[in-house]
């Protein structure tokens, strides 16, 4: 497992950026794309 030893806190040498497409499926853990998180936002943000 990758971050068998990871500890809570923990932070690495230097940040790291993710890009996630607006309908790309990031796995089992994250069962929605953002197009179907922002399509159940009821009030608007400009």
């Amino acid at each position: 497992m990758i971050l068998a030893d990871q500890k809570v806190g923990m932070k690495g040498k230097q940040p790291e950026h993710v890009i996630m497409d607006f309908d790309q499926h990031m796995g089992d853990l994250y069962p929605f794309s953002l197009k179907q998180k922002t399509d159940k936002i009821t009030e608007p943000s400009p």
